[in-house]
């Protein structure tokens, strides 16, 4: 749970532009057990670190199966790919994501 809270802590930061402090939220959460993403790769985007933001996106796609779990990155995934000019990952991100809406018969 502790994890759990300080990655939404790292949340409101990053939307309120307290980039500093999202980053220290998001190693909070990493230490207390919980995956920073897709926070993190927010967090990088917002900072200019496309480089960074990329490979651990797509590493944390490969590390989670579950439909539910990956419709949770898949948003994240879809602006990070844009933002780092693969339109082609971006697509087929957004794809995934209406499949997997689409077989909870969830609107996209």
């Amino acid at each position: 749970m502790l994890g759990s809270a300080y990655y939404q802590l790292g949340e409101i930061q990053r939307l309120r532009g307290e980039l500093a402090d999202a980053e220290e939220s998001y190693r909070e959460a990493s230490l207390a057990g919980r995956d920073p993403e897709p926070g993190m790769s927010l967090l990088r985007v917002a900072q200019g670190r496309i480089d960074l933001a990329v490979p651990a996106l797509r590493r944390a796609l490969e590390e989670v199966q579950d439909p539910v779990a990956r419709s949770r990155l898949l948003p994240a995934c879809v602006q990070v790919m844009l933002d780092g000019e693969d339109v082609g990952a971006a697509r087929a991100a957004a794809d995934e994501l209406a499949e997997i809406a689409a077989q909870f018969d969830a609107r996209t």
